[in-house]
């Protein structure tokens, strides 16, 4: 997958970027788009020859789309990004809740 020119390829398990999620799922919640009734859960990551992982949460009622964190070893996130199922493809992150629908 195509992220920026870099490759990067999506798995379930990747273990050196399980210790990503919670910079993740804060970052998330820390922003205007939010919402404390869906849940979120971390599905997949992009991994590559990097240290850095991408981080894909999924919202709970949000079917075709997912948000993507960019995460380095230190556990700071560096890129957030929205991932479209169809096609899987990266756009920008949301600036607003209704933004992802």
């Amino acid at each position: 997958m195509d992220v920026d020119g870099d490759l990067w390829v999506l798995t379930r398990h990747a273990e050196h970027c399980t210790d990503k999620d919670a910079a993740a799922i804060a970052d998330y919640q820390s922003a205007p788009i939010y919402h404390p009734a869906r849940e979120v859960r971390v599905d997949r990551y992009l991994v590559n020859s990097t240290t850095n992982c991408w981080v894909e949460l999924t919202i709970a009622g949000i079917d075709d789309t997912s948000l993507l964190f960019k995460v380095s070893h230190k556990q700071v996130v560096l890129d957030r990004r929205l991932l479209s199922w169809w096609g899987l493809k990266v756009h920008s992150y949301p600036s607003e809740y209704d933004d992802l629908y």
